[in-house]
């Protein structure tokens, strides 16, 4: 196997306790709870604490000032955006509802709404600078949405969904004076018997799916201007990415169901339709059907198969590839094989973390192959043979940029038993290890980094060239600086470990109690808090101040 050659600064860290200089402490009313923790919001301008009573059920939250504890009603430490089936994690970003004065506040980082009767944390788009919820005052429904209110409404709304490249706008469905109307942006679409509304990527088209309950056929779809139906049933499923077209699937009365892509109806199919694939660019589209005796593809006005299992199709952006993986069973033994633009390669023992690259046009996997060797396959490159955990996703990870790629893994001897563990990154090699961990890049892709064992429990981290060995059991947390200059690493010492002990500038920092939060400032000094409980103290430490 090919391996660079690397001087690699080994650090054994002796630890030792290092005192940092003391900026702040906040006495605190003690009470009877059952865990406290501190949270540093907003770099470390904000200091919010939590402190729960298992024995009441209750969790209490505070914001700088700990004599002012508020009951928490909902509590989110970063939000998923489901208005657009996507399911993307929005780190640093704290939202809760608490309860002040009989009455119902949110707080979203460092801005406070209410008072309401009641209220419910945010939904956020991709970008979230831009977010919505939904309140009640007395029995009346309101939405706030991209810093604007909407309503009263006569009951709560629902089918609140933002176009995915143009959060600017956004549709939902509320009832007023017994009606049912669709909110497009800062129009209003209506009234309708009863309804769910899409809107398109780019934000200029809208359809409604409506039906009449005591008609049949009573759906309708409503694209734009145009409607379509009735059908005995209907269901819209989305628009393109490139805003040129949709899909929806509609039941005929005699129970058969048909697919329209764009305007083609396909009703001569094999068997039951699944779900439609669409290019990012120029409009290709391909779906699956799952027939009597087995599944196929439809591509290019083309039937493939029928195949035993299918996986799901991918595009390259621009519409030029496509390619899918498909199985082919024979009683318990299944072998598998890749599809790419009509070309065939196989058999496999399995195939593994099929997708598009972040280049938008090379396909990316892991192969096993008969003999029970993995490969990576990254475009018309292939590393290997190694032995890799190919059911996990976080094996195969890119820079920012999608220019670099790492990924894990073991390499085998003859009798294909795991031997000593490697990082993968691009054409380099780093190791021996006893294992390693989940490689990361900065957000800024300035650096790379992993945990590694060179003997079971005691972790260290690798970063920019650099082993550092803090005789840690455990390093959960990684941070970096806003300017990317400095980073600090959480320690735990043992598995079940109550202290928290931080590895910053070649100096371990410890021990410090269970609940203690971290973070860098706009300023780029490394900050502390944690609660002294004997005395009763928020206690706020300087790590670049000794």
């Amino acid at each position: 196997m090919k391996k660079a050659a690397l001087a690699i600064l080994f650090f054994f860290i002796i630890p030792e306790f290092v005192y940092p200089k003391v900026i702040k402490t906040i006495p605190y009313k003690k009470g009877d709870y059952t865990y406290q923790s501190l949270m540093f919001l907003k770099n470390t301008s904000i200091l919010a604490g939590q402190f729960d009573n298992t024995k009441l059920n209750k969790i209490f939250i505070f914001f700088d000032d700990p004599s002012e504890l508020w009951e928490v009603k909902a509590r989110t430490m970063g939000m998923y955006d489901s208005g657009y089936n996507i399911l993307s994690h929005y780190p640093n970003i704290f939202c809760v509802v608490y309860e002040k004065d009989n009455a119902q506040y949110l707080r979203l980082i460092d801005k406070i709404y209410g008072p309401y009767t009641s209220v419910m944390p945010p939904t956020f788009a991709a970008d979230t600078s831009y977010f919505w919820f939904r309140y009640t005052l007395g029995t009346e429904h309101y939405v706030f949405a991209n810093g604007k209110t909407y309503g009263p409404f006569q009951e709560m709304i629902e089918f609140f969904k933002y176009a995915l490249d143009n959060p600017s706008r956004f549709v939902f469905a509320f009832k007023k004076n017994s009606k049912i109307y669709v909110r497009y942006s800062d129009q209003v679409l209506g009234p309708y018997p009863s309804v769910e509304p899409f809107i398109s990527p780019d934000g200029e088209h809208t359809a409604v799916v409506y039906a009449y309950p005591k008609k049949m056929p009573g759906f309708y779809i409503e694209i734009d201007d145009a409607i379509h139906g009735p059908y005995k049933n209907a269901v819209f499923h989305a628009f393109s990415p490139d805003n040129k077209g949709y899909w929806y699937t509609y039941q005929k009365m005699d129970g058969s169901g048909v697919m329209v892509v764009d305007n083609t109806e396909f009703d001569q199919l094999p068997g039951a339709p699944g779900g439609v694939v669409f290019s990012k660019q120029n409009h290709k589209f391909t779906f699956s059907v799952r027939g009597n005796d087995g599944w196929y593809i439809y591509y290019e006005n083309k039937f493939y198969g029928p195949y035993s299992d299918l996986k799901r199709p991918v595009f390259s952006d621009d519409g030029s590839t496509m390619a899918y993986v498909y199985v082919m069973r024979k009683g318990n033994k299944e072998t598998f094989y890749v599809w790419i633009n009509g070309k065939v390669s196989g058999p496999f023992n399995y195939i593994s973390n099929f997708d598009i690259a972040p280049d938008g046009k090379s396909l990316v996997y892991i192969e096993e192959q008969l003999n029970g060797d993995d490969y990576i396959v990254y475009g018309d490159q292939r590393f290997g043979p190694c032995f890799i955990q190919s059911d996990s996703g976080d094996n195969l990870v890119f820079s920012p940029d999608g220019k670099h790629l790492a990924h894990f893994y073991w390499t085998l001897d003859k009798k294909q038993q795991k031997k000593p563990a490697y990082m993968k990154y691009d054409d380099l090699s780093y190791g021996p290890f006893y294992n390693a961990y989940l490689p990361s890049f900065t957000p800024d892709g300035k650096h790379f980094y992993f945990t590694f064992n060179n003997k079971p429990g005691d972790e260290s981290l690798w970063i920019d060239g650099k082993e550092i060995s803090p005789g840690a059991f455990f390093i959960p947390d990684v941070r970096f600086s806003p300017d990317s200059m400095k980073f600090v690493f959480r320690i735990e010492k043992a598995e079940t470990d109550d202290q928290t002990y931080f590895y910053y500038g070649g100096k371990t920092y410890g021990p410090y109690p269970w609940g203690t939060d971290f973070n860098f400032s706009t300023e780029n000094h490394l900050m502390v808090a944690y609660l002294d409980k004997k005395k009763g103290l928020v206690v706020i430490e300087d790590l670049d101040i000794q």
